[in-house]
């Protein structure tokens, strides 16, 4: 099973609390009743004060430009930034180019992909500290390492680019549609729509056998909620444990898979899918695969 997100590392510049939205690295960053923040940040988004770094598990919106934040946690040791977007306003004179509100230069940088052009989808690690309002590329990250043949593969993100309802785009991913059966049909899955596909990646691009929208309404109910980690704090009589910050709950509804209740130990390494509370502090898990 393979998916994907995006990840940002960087320092907070602006939040806007009104809009639920805040900004670093030149991007901005939206939350909703479904983002998780790390038990660190308690208070959520008043925890975030411009200078503070944060790790940002999101998903690119491209029709709003912004990033829907899934999970924020601190990073106050991080030695380098991470930024992924796509290209625009390659310069290769300069060795510059921007995503989103960011400058980054990359003319010290390693790794430089011959796939560098605008519009293409770029990961890169970068300094801590500007020079010339530019962010310095150290190195760009390999956006294909994962992206081998799989025969059994799940995505879930949000169009980036649209041809029709069976070739698309989900965060920089190939989606070839034409077998896939749609649950709620094909209206809506238009560029910017949230879609759950699963089939197999095969020459990197994702052969979907089924197409599900995500409809923000119903996001942290049933299985719409993915957290994957190592089990702590696990209390087999109230049937709970501690993954990534945040309380699961178990119960005999819960399904298994690779594994059964029995085996849950302090140290597991699982994915939980469930529903998460309206305060976001508790994931009751539907189903727990060992990973």
């Amino acid at each position: 099973m393979i998916r994907y997100g995006s990840e940002i590392v960087g320092p907070v510049t602006a939040v806007n609390s009104a809009a639920s939205t805040f900004t670093l690295l030149g991007q901005t960053v939206e939350t909703t009743s479904t983002t998780v923040f790390d038990d660190s940040l308690a208070g959520g988004l008043s925890a975030l004060t411009a200078g503070l770094v944060v790790e940002i598990h999101a998903q690119w919106d491209a029709a709003r430009g912004v990033y829907v934040a899934s999970r924020i946690e601190d990073k106050l040791n991080a030695t380098s930034y991470k930024l992924r977007g796509t290209v625009a306003n390659l310069d290769t004179t300069a060795r510059t180019f921007s995503i989103g509100g960011a400058v980054l230069n990359y003319g010290t940088a390693t790794s430089v992909p011959t796939t560098l052009a605008n519009g293409a989808w770029v990961r890169v690690n970068l300094q801590t500290t500007p020079s010339n309002g530019q962010w310095v590329v150290s190195n760009f990250g390999n956006e294909s390492r994962s992206r081998g043949d799989h025969s059994e593969a799940e995505i879930k993100g949000i169009i980036t680019a649209w041809t029709s309802a069976t070739q698309f785009s989900v965060d920089g991913l190939a989606v070839d549609a034409s077998s896939a059966t749609f649950r709620e049909g094909t209206a809506g899955v238009v560029l910017g729509a949230r879609v759950e596909v699963e089939g197999a990646i095969v020459n990197g691009v994702m052969v979907a056998t089924k197409v599900h929208l995500e409809d923000h309404s119903s996001r942290g109910r049933g299985e719409d909620y993915e957290l994957h980690g190592t089990v702590s704090a696990l209390n087999t009589t109230a049937k709970t444990f501690s993954l990534r910050g945040l309380t699961v709950s178990y119960s005999a509804n819960t399904t298994w898979k690779d594994g059964s209740e029995s085996q849950l130990a302090n140290g597991s390494r699982v994915e939980v899918k469930g529903d998460l509370s309206s305060d976001g502090a508790t994931l009751t898990a539907s189903r727990i695969e060992f990973e």
